[in-house]
C-alpha cells in the first residue's frame, strides 16, 4: 500500500480540494487509508510540485517537496447567534376543585391562588404563603396550616369547611375573610398564638374559637358583625 501510494499524484486543483474540504476521498483514495470516523484524523504527505505523494497518518520525511499535513475535520466555525428566548412556563394558580387530600404542600407560595372547593383534608401547608388565597367551601378538615399566611384569604361560603381540626400552630390569618364560613377549630393550650387579627366572621359558625387564650382576635368582626372585644361581639 505504501508503494502503491507514493506513486499516487494530483493535480494543484485537487490539493486545494484536500485543504480546503478535508476529505480525502476527493482523490479517491480515503477508503484505502481509514474509514471515515467522528473523530477527527490528521493526514500527512509530501508535495514537489503540485504532487502529493507518501499519503499518510504518520508523519514521515519526504525526500523531496516539503512535508504537508490537513484535518479530516474542518476548523470550527464562528458560533452562531443566540435565539430568542422561549415562552415563559405559565405559572399554575387555578386549583379549583382539584382534590388534594393529603397533599404536602408545606412552605409553597400559593399567593393569590385559587382553592375554591379543594379537597385540602390532611394536607400538610404548614408554612405555606396563602396571601390572598381564595378557599371558599375549601375542604380543610385535619390540614396542618403551623406557620401557615393566609393574610387577607378569603375562606367564605355556607359550604367552607374551613379548618375543622385544623393545625393551626402560630397560622397567621390576619386580615381574612371568614364571612359565612363554618369553622370548627382546636387548638391546644400550649400552642403558639393564632392570628385572626382583623379577620371577618360575619355569619360564620365558630366553634372552638371565643374564650381561647392561643387566639389573637384583635380588631376582628365577630359573626354578629360587633368588633371583638366590644359590648355584644360574639366571638
Amino acid at each position: 500500500m505504501r508503494s502503491l501510494l507514493s506513486k499516487f499524484t494530483v493535480s494543484k486543483g485537487m490539493i486545494a480540494g484536500l485543504f480546503l474540504g478535508g476529505v480525502l476521498g476527493s482523490v479517491g483514495v480515503a477508503a484505502a487509508i481509514a474509514p471515515q470516523a467522528a473523530t477527527s484524523k490528521t493526514y500527512y504527505a509530501c508535495l514537489a510540485n503540485g504532487n502529493l505523494t507518501k499519503v499518510s497518518l504518520v508523519a514521515g520525511t519526504c525526500p523531496s517537496g516539503k512535508l504537508i499535513s490537513w484535518n479530516s475535520q474542518g476548523l470550527q466555525g464562528p458560533k452562531g447567534d443566540t435565539g430568542p428566548a422561549g415562552p415563559q412556563a405559565a405559572t399554575v394558580s387555578n386549583f379549583t376543585g382539584q382534590n388534594f387530600s393529603g397533599a404536602w404542600l408545606a412552605h409553597g407560595s400559593f399567593i393569590g391562588a385559587l382553592f375554591i372547593n379543594t379537597n385540602l383534608q390532611n394536607a400538610n401547608l404548614s408554612g405555606a404563603t396563602l396571601i390572598g388565597a381564595n378557599l371558599s367551601g375549601a375542604d380543610l378538615r385535619s390540614a396542618n396550616l403551623t406557620g401557615a399566611n393566609l393574610t387577607g384569604a378569603i375562606l367564605t361560603g355556607p359550604w367552607a369547611q374551613s379548618c375543622v381540626t385544623c393545625t393551626l400552630n402560630a397560622a397567621n390569618f390576619s386580615d381574612v375573610n371568614f364571612a359565612g364560613a363554618v369553622i370548627n377549630l382546636t387548638i391546644v393550650p400550649t400552642a403558639k398564638i393564632v392570628t385572626f387579627a382583623r379577620a371577618n366572621f360575619t355569619g360564620a359558625t365558630l366553634n372552638g374559637l371565643g374564650g381561647n387564650d392561643r387566639v389573637d382576635l384583635t380588631g376582628a368582626t365577630c359573626p354578629n358583625g360587633i368588633i371583638y372585644g366590644r359590648n355584644g361581639a360574639n366571638c
